[in-house]
């Protein structure tokens, strides 16, 4: 099948494009005075690392993307984003350039309602549909493959695909189990994970409200997870409403679970009962939600925090082995953070504000406390190149 043509209003998007070379040079600045300081002087191990932002791969005002739902970095450092605003996903290169875009709104082959999940690897982009509880198979240049849908009436809202294709998907209880993995046909290979509470199918609002008055989190909420696997096929799950991390092996048997013991949590869970107890809706109900994304990066679990009533972002870097804190990184002034993607190789971090369709770069090879070096594509000390803009 032939690739679908982009929107034709692409090239009259890309021509916001103007020069933010100042702001890339001042995070450059920051980041370099932040790598340069005296590095015999004491450096207590629970403060934070300040990331500083040196550049914006692609932002709300260019009219190119209308919502980040995930972000997946392929081998060759394109940026591939599921837009649930234009119904498509949107390649972007590491220079910020627009390669290409795949897909449209619309139920069709090739055609997405929810694109909620991307993944990439050397030739192939894998895409999960919300709406049509569909996956999509496509090579990189943005021909269609196959497509099948997923045996599964009830996902959760955590799901992330294997390096061999097969999807991980919570199911919040559902069946007794936390986590359904699912082949790439769609057909199931098993279940597993002891949920929080027995699942609950029915909401009655009145009854969730009163928990939370008194300053409980209902059972409705408890078994909520996000996913990420390793590539050993080992699997992470963060609970999103208990402060609760657990790691299970390749054939979904416990090895350890640990706690999260930051103190932003405490204020995450203080906002959620506040929002609740003020909200005049009798049938809204404000959510909580501890984590806003993770990942496995450079085999360790990287965890962002949902610090949405604080003034700075927190990603927490932990030990595969034993989940203890590694490194806390700090997005300085960025409390409302979404999705988040590591280029190893390149040493890049891309970051989704949540809400927001903006995707904004940060430079670890600048970072000492993190990695000796930044893989076989730069070293550390090597210049990031600036976010090519049209004149």
């Amino acid at each position: 099948m032939k690739a679908l043509r982009p929107d034709p209003k692409l090239a009259r998007r890309m021509e916001w494009r103007q020069t933010r070379q100042a702001y890339a040079i001042v995070g450059l600045l920051i980041a370099t005075t932040m790598g340069c300081s005296d590095s015999s002087e004491a450096r207590d191990p629970n403060a934070p690392v300040v990331l500083v932002p040196v550049d914006t791969l692609v932002e709300t005002a260019s009219e190119l993307v209308g919502g980040v739902y995930d972000l997946a970095v392929a081998p060759d450092g394109e940026v591939h984003i599921a837009d649930y605003g234009f119904k498509h996903v949107l390649v972007v290169g590491p220079d910020g350039s627009v390669r290409r875009t795949i897909g449209r709104e619309g139920q069709g082959p090739g055609e997405f309602e929810m694109p909620y999940v991307v993944s990439a690897s050397a030739d192939s982009l894998w895409v999960v549909d919300a709406t049509s509880n569909r996956v999509q198979v496509f090579d990189r240049p943005g021909n269609l493959g196959r497509s099948y849908l997923l045996d599964a009436p009830s996902l959760g809202s955590g799901r992330a695909f294997r390096g061999d294709g097969a999807l991980g998907a919570t199911i919040d209880g559902f069946e007794g189990a936390m986590v359904l993995v699912l082949a790439s046909d769609g057909t199931r290979i098993r279940m597993f994970g002891e949920p929080i509470v027995p699942n609950v199918s029915f909401y009655d609002f009145s009854a969730l409200k009163a928990e939370i008055r008194d300053s409980r989190v209902p059972d409705a909420f408890r078994n909520r997870a996000m996913l990420a696997w390793a590539p050993d096929h080992s699997a992470y799950l963060a609970f999103l409403a208990e402060p609760e991390v657990r790691r299970y092996d390749a054939v979904g048997e416990l090895l350890w679970a640990s706690p999260l013991n930051e103190p932003v949590l405490r204020k995450v869970r203080e906002t959620f009962v506040r929002e609740n107890i003020e909200e005049q809706n009798p049938s809204r109900v404000h959510s909580l939600q501890y984590v806003s994304d993770l990942a496995v990066v450079d085999g360790n679990l990287w965890l962002l925090l949902n610090t949405a009533s604080e003034r700075d972002g927190l990603l927490l870097v932990l030990d595969a082995d034993n989940a203890s804190v590694l490194h806390r990184l700090s997005f300085s002034a960025m409390p409302n953070t979404g999705q988040f993607a590591v280029d190893e190789s390149r040493g890049l971090l891309y970051l989704a504000a949540r809400g927001e369709a903006s995707v904004v770069v940060f430079d670890l090879c600048r970072v000492s406390e993190l990695t000796e070096d930044c893989g076989g594509a730069r070293t550390r000390g090597d210049t990031l190149p600036s976010i090519r803009r049209p004149s």
